[in-house]
């Protein structure tokens, strides 16, 4: 068996601890969550957003909130 094998399959992939921890692909995940956005035009078409999302309760998944921040132009708006 190559060296590169042996290193992926005597880690501590195989243990139960190692296991049991959080993963946005795993069975049964489940979370409730927030989000606001806000949009002001600055001058005709252009414009700044910002957003927060988070999650106020989860199952098998890290919570962490997200913060954005971004400048826009509308294209479906006239001049």
């Amino acid at each position: 068996m190559a060296d590169s094998q042996w290193s992926f399959l005597n880690t501590e992939w195989g243990r139960a601890s190692f296991i049991n921890c959080t993963n946005i692909f795993a069975n049964n995940t489940e979370f409730s969550g927030v989000a606001l956005e806000a949009a002001y035009y600055i001058k005709g078409r252009w414009g700044v957003s910002a957003s927060f999302a988070g999650a106020f309760r989860g199952e098998i998944i890290a919570a962490a909130p997200a913060y954005s921040v971004g400048v826009f132009c509308d294209l479906n708006k006239p001049n």
